[in-house]
């Protein structure tokens, strides 16, 4: 009857053993199976009126949990039911040890489309302190060993309205652990929903291999998550390799930092410390110049694989494009966003045979072509090969060869096509050193203004014109145009 008491009783140990069990309901779309191996648990408090539980330890051993979920029509009656008939009941419950080994589960929803599976050959969990009402936790350590698991989404019906939901709490769970060790993890996410991207880490396809983790403090809540990572090693289709990274780190909606860093992948080894900000992480696909940038790097080096597996769209820019399995060694310090970075002191090398020290800032990256460079050029080694591979095509006039081995020191301010800039040059061609303003915006009406001082200069070569050879000449050079037939310039100097 309704008026009737509940039922008092108490529980105080489980053993469970060989338990197999089959539930299929018509009514809810259910369809559940279990087969248990051993299961075994003491439980020190077992307070129903107070909704009051302590379980000191929990195990298992050998577990395999099917459940299939259909669609289910429930009316507003049987919706106003059961929000009228919820428990208001809080529950207390205080975990200790978590055993579990050789977990076997598989779920799909037909509703959702979502079908998960998973296997786990350990897992040990030793909790502090867990409050299911404030989602609160504090766990001892965490240690997972031996996983295989899949998260797939499928393709929803678009035609098939969606189903209105009642609203539910975001979540608020906050979560410390004093230790977390990951052992040969494996785990495949694919939404179907969003077609695969063929370059690049796809986050809605992910094929995550060999992860192996050990994090120290590790701290979670929905805003951002932080830990000292000591070991991290995790692969990934797109090409993803992380052999080793150990860092102290934080990662939230808008910034992140790694401190105390050292990654290395097959391209990569960057030490010391990097701060980032974004709008957002999503953004950074569309948007990479939006990325702010701290970064301290101590003979450290990039890979542009590496790069082009977090910005994609790079490919269809310099140097990126003609030197995608170039290696950036670089040593120094930057700052600003990416559109925007200023470096007090920089070495770079790695493209074809060029290297370069210098300070300054740049505006307008990654765009090679609209970027405005302010530049102290200490020291730079290149040569015609790279000039042509890194810049944008066009660049360098027909009229022109650029010598094969090029050494330069000085200033350079302005864009690719628009420039000024004063030079020292040692060069295969010759010694030189320029004072200059360079304009070539309009093809065929190329603007020049430079002071110029050759030395033993194979100015024929430079120039494509062979009844010229070597001079030493000190001159103004000011016109228009590079096409002997349609240039107008003056000269004004000694030969």
């Amino acid at each position: 009857k309704t008026d009737s008491p509940p039922m008092q009783f108490s529980v105080e140990k489980i053993k469970l053993d060989r338990i197999r069990f089959k539930y299929n309901d018509f009514v809810t779309k259910n369809n559940l199976y279990a087969n248990l191996n051993h299961f075994e648990t003491n439980i020190k408090t077992f307070d129903l009126d107070k909704m009051n539980f302590e379980i000191p330890k929990a195990k298992i051993n050998g577990l395999k949990l099917r459940l299939q979920q259909g669609i289910v029509q429930i009316s507003n009656a049987t919706k106003a039911a059961v929000i009228k008939n919820e428990s208001e009941s809080i529950l207390k419950l205080k975990l200790g040890e978590i055993d579990l080994a050789k977990i076997d589960v598989d779920y799909q929803s037909e509703e959702t489309k979502l079908e998960t599976n998973f296997y786990v050959k350990k897992l040990l969990a030793k909790i502090d302190k867990i409050d299911l009402n404030n989602q609160f936790a504090i766990v001892e350590s965490l240690d997972l060993t031996g996983v295989e698991g899949a998260l797939t989404f499928g393709k929803l019906d678009k035609k098939i309205p969606k189903k209105e939901t009642a609203s539910t709490e975001s979540n608020k769970w906050e979560v410390k652990i004093k230790t977390t060790e990951f052992k040969r993890v494996n785990f495949r996410y694919d939404n179907n929903n969003v077609a695969a991207t063929q370059q690049g880490i796809d986050y809605n396809h992910l094929n995550l291999t060999n992860l192996n983790l050990q994090v120290d403090v590790l701290n979670y809540n929905p805003e951002n998550i932080s830990g000292e990572v000591n070991s991290l090693s995790i692969k990934d289709k797109s090409g993803l390799n992380i052999q080793s990274l150990t860092t102290e780190f934080f990662y939230g909606k808008k910034n992140a930092f790694f401190k105390k860093l050292y990654l290395k992948t097959p391209q990569t080894e960057l030490r010391d410390e990097i701060r980032i900000g974004y709008p957002s992480i999503t953004s950074l696909a569309a948007n990479p110049g939006e990325l702010g940038l701290i970064a301290s790097l101590k003979k450290s080096k990039i890979g542009i694989k590496d790069i082009l597996l977090f910005a994609p769209t790079l490919n269809k820019t310099n140097p990126f494009m003609n030197y995608p399995n170039a290696i950036l060694l670089l040593n120094g310090a930057i700052k600003g966003k990416l559109n925007n970075i200023i470096f007090p002191s920089m070495e770079i090398s790695g493209i074809g045979a060029t290297k370069l020290s210098a300070s300054g800032s740049i505006v307008g990256l990654p765009d090679m072509t609209k970027a405005y460079f302010d530049l102290n050029i200490k020291d730079l080694q290149t040569g015609a090969k790279d000039f042509v591979g890194f810049l944008p095509k066009g660049t360098i006039p027909n009229t022109i060869q650029l010598p094969s081995k090029l050494n330069a020191k000085g200033t350079f301010k302005g864009t690719i096509a628009n420039f000024n800039t004063n030079l020292n040059l040692v060069s295969s061609f010759g010694n030189a050193k320029i004072k200059a303003a360079f304009d070539q915006r309009r093809k065929n009406y190329e603007k020049y203004d430079a002071q110029t001082e050759f030395t033993n200069f194979d100015l024929g070569k430079f120039i494509k014109n062979d009844s010229i050879g070597k001079v030493t000449l000190k001159a103004n050079i000011k016109g228009t145009g590079f096409n002997p037939k349609t240039a107008t310039a003056s000269l004004n100097g000694s030969i």
